[in-house]
C-alpha cells in the first residue's frame, strides 16, 4: 500500500516536472522561431531595398551583418512573446535600438532621408505615373495673359523633370545658357514633352466651378501651349543656373584644386569638373559671384515656401466651392510665416511682417476709395512700387506691365521698334509694287495664249469646212459618172 502511494506521488511529481519542462521547451522554441523569422524578414527587406537601390544606380543603404542584427533586435521587440503562464505580452520598443537603426542607415556620413543625400533625380517615378510613356500627365495654367507658371498636382514633377533634362542633355554648366541653347533646344523640348502635355481644361479647382456654371474654359488651347513652352525653357534656364550655383558651393568647400579633384560631384566627369574649376577661378566669375553675394546679403524679405512657387501657393488657397481667390495679405502671410507648436504666428523676418501690415492697410483703406486699385496686383504695386514686367509678391512666371511707368531705356526700345516697323512697311510697299507688275505681265501672257488658241481653233474650223466641201464635190462627180 505504501509502495503504491509512493509510486502515485512520483507519478504526480514527474508529470508536473514534465509539464513545466514542456512549457519551458515550448517557450524557448517560440523565441528561437521568432528570432529566426525576424532575421529572415529583415534579410528579405534588405534584399528588396538593395535591389531598388541598384535599379536607381544608388548605393545600397544596408548590407552588413551588424546592421542586420540591429534591425532584427528592433523587430524582435515588436513581436509578442509568451510568458510562463502562456499569456501574450508585448514589449514596447525602447529608444536605444531605434537610435542604432538610424545610425545603421548612415551613408557617406549623412543619415538616410536627409534632403542633401537623396541622389540625382532621374524621373523613375514618371515611368510609373505614365505607364512607361503610354499616358501623359496634364499641366494646367491659370487663365489670363499674365499667368505663365503652371499649377496643379503635376507642377513639381514637371520642374524636377526639366532640371534633369538640362543636366542630362547639356551636362556641365560651363558655357552661358543663351549661347548654347540653339543647338539643344529641339532635344530639350522633345524630352520635356515625353511625359507631359497641356490640358485643354482649366485647373481642377476652376474646372469644378466651370462645370457648375456650364461655362467653357476662358482660354484657347493654343495659348496654353505657348505658355507651356515658355515656362519650360524659362525653368530650364533657372535650373541651369541653380546647377552652376550648387557646383560653386562645392568648389568653395575646399581650399585647393587637389582637394576638389578628390571630390568630383556626382554626374560630372573629371574633365568637366576641371573645366568648372577653371571657370570658378576666373576673375570674371569671381567678380560676378561677389556682386551676387552682396545682393543676397541685402535681401531683407525671405519666403518660407521652399520649392513651392508663389503661383502654386496662391492656387492651393483658392476656395473650391466658390472659386474665390485669396486676398493679397492672405497669400503674403502664407508665403512668409508659419504657425509654431503653440499655434502662434511666426514670421520669417521683421520686414515680412511689416509689409503684411502695409498690404492689409492698403486693402482696407486704399482699395475702397481708389478706383485704380482693383485686384491683388494693384495692391502689391501700391505697397512695393511699380516695376515693368514684375510684381513683387507674385513670383516668377507672372508677367505684368507697370502702369504709368516709362524709362529712357524703354523709350529707346520703343523708338527702335517703331523705326523697324517703318522700314518693314517700306519693304512691304516695294514688294507690293513688284507683285503688281508681275501680275500684270502674267495677265498679258494669259491673254496672248487665249488669242492664239482662238485663232488656231478658227483656222482648224475653216480647214474642216473646206475639206468637207471637197469631199462632197467628189461624191457628186462620182454619181454623175455612174449615171452616164
Amino acid at each position: 500500500m505504501l509502495v503504491s502511494q509512493l509510486c502515485f506521488l512520483l507519478d504526480l511529481v514527474s508529470g508536473a516536472l514534465f509539464a513545466s519542462y514542456s512549457s519551458l521547451v515550448f517557450a524557448s522554441l517560440c523565441s528561437v522561431v521568432t528570432a529566426s523569422l525576424s532575421k529572415t524578414l529583415v534579410a528579405g527587406m534588405i534584399r528588396a531595398k538593395n535591389k531598388r537601390a541598384k535599379l536607381r544606380s544608388r548605393p545600397a543603404l544596408i548590407s552588413t551583418d551588424t546592421e542586420i542584427e540591429t534591425m532584427s533586435r528592433v523587430l524582435e521587440t515588436e513581436v509578442p512573446s509568451l510568458n510562463a503562464e502562456g499569456d501574450e505580452s508585448s514589449t514596447r520598443v525602447s529608444p536605444e535600438p531605434m537610435e542604432e537603426f538610424a545610425a545603421a542607415e548612415t551613408v557617406q556620413g549623412t543619415t538616410k532621408g536627409h534632403v542633401g543625400n537623396r541622389g540625382i533625380y532621374k524621373g523613375i517615378d514618371l515611368d510609373k505615373k505614365t505607364k512607361s510613356k503610354k499616358e501623359k500627365l496634364f499641366i494646367y495654367f491659370m487663365p489670363g495673359q499674365k499667368h505663365f507658371r503652371p499649377v496643379g498636382p503635376n507642377e513639381r514633377s514637371l520642374n524636377m523633370w526639366l532640371a534633369f533634362c538640362v543636366r542630362s542633355v547639356i551636362g556641365a554648366p560651363i558655357h552661358d545658357y543663351v549661347t548654347i541653347l540653339p543647338q539643344y533646344s529641339e532635344q530639350l523640348w522633345s524630352m520635356a514633352t515625353d511625359y507631359f502635355q497641356v490640358s485643354p481644361d482649366s485647373p481642377p479647382k476652376l474646372k469644378k466651378i466651370e462645370d457648375l456654371n456650364n461655362t467653357p474654359p476662358p482660354e484657347p488651347l493654343e495659348v496654353k501651349k505657348y505658355k507651356f513652352r515658355t515656362h519650360c525653357f524659362n525653368e530650364m534656364r533657372a535650373s541651369y543656373r541653380k546647377y552652376r550655383s550648387r557646383l560653386h558651393e562645392k568648389y568653395k568647400k575646399y581650399k585647393t584644386d587637389e582637394e576638389r579633384m578628390k571630390h568630383i560631384p556626382e554626374g560630372l566627369s573629371a574633365e568637366d569638373w576641371q573645366q568648372m574649376l577653371r571657370l570658378f577661378a576666373s576673375p570674371e566669375f569671381q567678380a560676378l559671384s561677389l556682386k551676387n553675394a552682396n545682393n543676397r546679403s541685402n535681401q531683407k524679405v525671405i519666403a518660407c515656401t521652399g520649392p513651392t512657387p508663389f503661383a502654386q501657393t496662391e492656387y492651393d488657397m483658392i476656395d473650391e466651392e466658390t472659386g474665390k481667390l485669396p486676398s493679397a495679405s492672405e497669400v503674403w502671410m502664407a508665403q512668409h510665416s508659419s504657425l509654431n507648436a503653440n499655434n502662434e504666428r511666426k514670421w520669417v523676418d521683421s520686414s515680412s511682417e511689416h509689409y503684411y501690415h502695409e498690404i492689409r492697410r492698403t486693402e482696407e483703406e486704399v482699395m475702397p476709395v481708389d478706383e485704380t486699385v482693383n485686384d491683388n496686383e494693384d495692391v502689391l504695386r501700391v505697397v512695393f512700387g511699380a516695376r515693368s514686367g514684375y510684381v513683387r509678391g507674385k513670383g516668377t512666371g507672372y508677367k505684368s506691365t507697370a502702369k504709368g511707368v516709362t524709362t529712357n531705356n524703354q523709350n529707346e526700345k520703343i523708338e527702335q521698334l517703331e523705326a523697324k516697323i517703318v522700314h518693314l512697311n517700306a519693304k512691304i510697299a516695294d514688294q507690293d509694287k513688284h507683285n503688281l507688275a508681275l501680275t500684270q505681265r502674267f495677265e498679258k501672257l494669259l491673254e496672248m495664249v487665249e488669242n492664239e488658241r482662238h485663232e488656231s481653233s478658227s483656222h482648224s474650223g475653216q480647214a474642216k469646212r473646206v475639206n468637207k466641201k471637197r469631199a462632197g464635190n467628189k461624191i457628186l462627180s462620182a454619181k454623175k459618172k455612174n449615171r452616164s
